[in-house]
């Protein structure tokens, strides 16, 4: 049976639907994968994968799907507003590698925050992750070295929220003494 061209414009515009919907799908799968590897290498002391995700010869021999690029996600918050002010460079920093799911450098934070609509300069970053470092916010796991930047690791300061933080290090409110003349 012969189709019309609108019917194949139609049917067009459903499977351009369909492929989206998918790609969507691919890219949470993935953020899910590399949220859970990161979380397992944290708890196995920076060992990697635990013995139940190495693949096994069946999954070794399968091929391998290319990975699509992630969708661009609109950030939730308004960065432009974050990042204005006293403290609204480390803030729009802070936020930027929450978004990171690996180890990072300079030019990759610049990159997030530049996809996110709210540009900073490389120099910006760079002072801004020399005073988290000095802070103990993040780690410098390698330094840089001529055109080679340095990679990053965040901390837990960084990564969990102040309001979680303080839950979690609750104690008795500080004594305070009172000076006598």
């Amino acid at each position: 049976m012969p189709m019309t061209l609108e019917e194949i414009t139609v049917r067009e515009a459903e499977l351009r639907e369909q492929i989206a919907e998918r790609q969507q799908l691919l890219a949470a799968y993935q953020l899910i994968r590399a949220d859970r590897d990161k979380s397992v290498a944290r708890h196995a002391g920076g060992v990697g994968r635990d013995e139940s995700e190495r693949p096994t010869n069946a999954q070794a021999a399968a091929p391998s799907v290319e990975a699509t690029p992630p969708v661009p996600v609109t950030p939730e918050v308004n960065l432009q507003a974050l990042s204005k002010g006293y403290g609204g460079g480390i803030r729009a920093v802070t936020w930027a590698i929450r978004q990171m799911t690996t180890d990072f450098t300079v030019r990759d934070i610049a990159a997030v925050l530049r996809q996110a609509e709210c540009p900073m300069g490389v120099e910006k970053v760079s002072v801004v992750l020399n005073r988290m470092k000095r802070d103990g916010k993040i780690i410098e796991v390698t330094k840089g070295r001529g055109r080679a930047p340095s990679l990053f690791r965040a901390t837990p300061l960084v990564t969990t929220s102040p309001l979680e933080l303080a839950a979690r290090h609750r104690t008795a409110p500080p004594v305070r003494y009172r000076m006598f003349r």
